[in-house]
């Protein structure tokens, strides 16, 4: 592993950026590490629910919508 480990979140999140240099214990680094991959294993989790919840919200309206067309079709007729 490289001693001059350095990354960060291509996001800009600075929450999720890194920078384990000065930690000399590979096995420290490494489970440092690994606490970064969980923190941005959560934070994808959490991204992925809201955007579920956003895709199913204006699947939602769409749905109305349609059903209000229909309905101001139908007493058009």
């Amino acid at each position: 592993m490289n001693d001059d480990l350095k990354a960060g979140s291509e996001q800009g999140d600075a929450s999720s950026s890194f920078d384990f240099a000065g930690v000399a214990d590979r096995e420290e680094r490494e489970r440092l590490l690994m606490e970064e991959l969980r923190r941005t294993q959560r934070a994808l989790a959490e991204a992925e629910n809201e955007i579920k919840q956003k895709q199913r919200a204006l699947a939602e309206r769409a749905f109305e919508q349609e059903a209000a067309d229909a309905r101001d079709l139908l007493y058009a007729a």
